[in-house]
């Protein structure tokens, strides 16, 4: 059984002109939405959350379009209304869809790999229960218990990963 390539229009959280299209592995087809976040590689090396604006089938005629990486959300986080009200805001204040998505989500859904961690102040690690963390977590706390923050690369060095991926 053949499954369908599709394609999404994505806004990226930056100050660019327009939106960009993103091909969907075929094992994402049933996951991904309009206002779920994906998390996408823009440019040579720099990952984002970004939000989908629109999911069809044309490929893009101006260049080869990336996959995306992962589907970060189960339930869209921002609705069609909103986003349709994004584009006239983004027309109208002669803006970006990115720069209009940076001021209207909240900064924790906003992820990047040049984004840092920290531990919660007010979290304990020697009253918590150890065996709630994995391996990995075990990593992180510690590597945040000799640096007050931590970048993603940061993270992705410790755990010898790609940046956000859950592959």
């Amino acid at each position: 059984m053949e499954r369908t390539t599709l394609f999404v229009d994505v806004i990226v959280p930056l100050a660019v002109p327009q939106k960009y299209t993103y091909r969907v592995p075929v094992e994402l087809n049933d996951e991904v939405d309009l206002g779920k976040r994906v998390l996408v590689q823009f440019g040579k090396s720099k990952f984002y959350s970004a939000i989908v604006s629109k999911v069809h089938d044309k490929a893009p005629t101006e260049y080869v379009a990336k996959y995306i990486d992962s589907v970060i959300d189960d339930k869209p986080i921002v609705l069609e209304k909103q986003l349709t009200f994004w584009d006239w805001m983004s027309y109208y204040y002669m803006c970006g869809p990115g720069e209009v998505m940076n001021a209207a989500l909240p900064s924790a859904l906003k992820l990047s790999s040049v984004a840092n961690i920290q531990l919660n102040p007010d979290f304990n690690f020697e009253e918590s229960d150890h065996s709630q963390f994995s391996d990995k977590e075990h990593l992180i706390i510690d590597a945040l218990h000799h640096n007050d923050t931590l970048s993603f690369e940061d993270v992705s060095k410790i755990l010898k990963l790609n940046p956000f991926t859950k592959r």
